[in-house]
């Protein structure tokens, strides 16, 4: 039987680059991360469309007609959807990273950007899935909405990951995240604002959510390592001013 794992990979992967480098949604975005003038809503835009056009791609290039018995079979799976999950995520963690980067700069902070590494359980877990039903009929969804799921969540760890590393730094980074219209209640109450650290459902994010998690170092930057110190200080003489009140009180009721 011959191996179709090389010539599918070989298809996917050409229609993917065709398909990027013509996408006039995906160019401006990509010009914007590359001459430094990139936000995390511009990734988070840039990661959808990224997933949106590999999931194109799979759509078109494979089928029930090119799988041996009309099944994705998981040695199939393995080569060919994991390969290119890993290059959606090398792409957005690239564009993450510049972003970060542009953004530290702007801000003042003499950060290195942290790289998100691959979520290689999330990958097995694609893999597996689509490889778990009889016919790729039934499997074909899997290619679809959780490949842009899992796109989109390339951001997410980027911002968790830096957020913490600044945090770890001495900064007071805050995180937003923006619901998109007509959401569903669970995404409406994690609308808002978030001081590190971050509740982990904040990142989290169901099939088909398009809400935006997004970090801007330059907001809530309250510490570094002078101010610290002065925060401290302040802490101090307030601590010991209620204190020296609550004596005086009770002096005045004793007398």
């Amino acid at each position: 039987m011959t191996d179709a794992a090389p010539e599918l990979l070989k298809a996917v992967s050409g229609r993917l680059q065709r398909y990027i480098a013509t996408d006039k949604t995906l160019g401006p975005l990509a010009w914007a991360i590359r001459d430094g003038k990139a936000d995390y809503q511009t990734v988070n835009r840039y990661a959808i469309r990224l997933g949106e056009l590999l999931s194109k791609a799979l759509r078109r290039e494979i089928s029930a007609d090119n799988l041996p018995d009309g099944k994705m079979y998981y040695n199939i799976a393995e080569r060919v959807l994991g390969p290119l999950l890993e290059g959606n995520h090398r792409m957005v963690a690239d564009a993450a990273e510049a972003a970060q980067n542009a953004m530290n700069k702007a801000a003042g902070i003499g950060l290195k950007a942290v790289r998100p590494d691959l979520n290689k359980s999330r990958v097995q877990g694609l893999v597996e899935k689509v490889s778990s039903y009889e016919t790729y009929a039934e499997a074909e969804w899997v290619t679809q909405e959780p490949v842009v799921n899992f796109t989109q969540s390339v951001v997410d760890d980027a911002i968790r990951e830096n957020v913490a590393a600044q945090a770890e730094a001495g900064l007071r980074p805050i995180v937003t995240r923006i619901p998109e219209a007509g959401c569903c209640q669970w995404c409406a109450d994690l609308a808002g604002e978030y001081a590190y650290p971050v509740d982990r459902d904040v990142y989290r994010r169901h099939e088909n959510c398009r809400c935006l998690v997004i970090y801007d170092p330059g907001k809530g930057r309250l510490q570094n390592a002078h101010t610290k110190v002065l925060y401290a200080e302040a802490a101090r003489k307030d601590r010991n001013a209620r204190i020296a009140r609550v004596l005086e009180i009770e002096r005045g009721l004793r007398g």
